[in-house]
Parts: structure tokens; C-alpha cells; sequence
């Protein structure tokens, strides 16, 4: 048995996934804003922790956009 995805309904569904997912991401990134306005020493470990939804890794993630943003700003 053999399934055809639909070409137009894969696309609709990445497009809202990227929305969705931008959006977080976007809401993420200003917490992490938010706590080191008010906690300038901590680091990403720490930072993790304290969003408790973000891995070290992701941390990195969004402070590595910080600074492109940053940069190119």
C-alpha cells in the first residue's frame, strides 16, 4: 500500500510549524532577555534552569541569535 502526500497540505502544515515555532522562539528569547536584565551573572546552565522548558543547548541557541541580531543591528 502505497500513500501520495499532498504537496499543497505538506506545505500549508511546514508553513504554520515555522509560525508556531518562530513565535516561541520569539517568546523565548525575551525571557531569557527579561532574566539576565535582572540576573547579568548567569550562565547558560543556570539560565536553563531557570526558563526550566530549555536545554543548555538551546540556550546557546537563542543567545547565539541575540548576537547576530546585535551585530547586524
Amino acid at each position: 500500500m502505497t500513500f501520495r502526500a499532498n504537496p499543497a497540505h505538506l506545505q500549508s502544515v511546514g508553513q504554520s510549524r515555522t509560525k508556531a515555532t518562530d513565535q516561541l522562539g520569539q517568546k523565548t528569547t525575551q525571557i531569557i532577555l527579561d532574566i539576565l536584565a535582572r540576573h547579568p551573572h548567569l550562565n547558560r546552565r543556570e539560565l536553563a534552569e531557570a526558563l526550566g522548558n530549555v536545554t543548555e543547548n538551546g540556550v546557546k541557541f537563542h543567545l547565539r541569535n541575540i548576537q547576530m541580531v546585535l551585530f547586524f543591528w
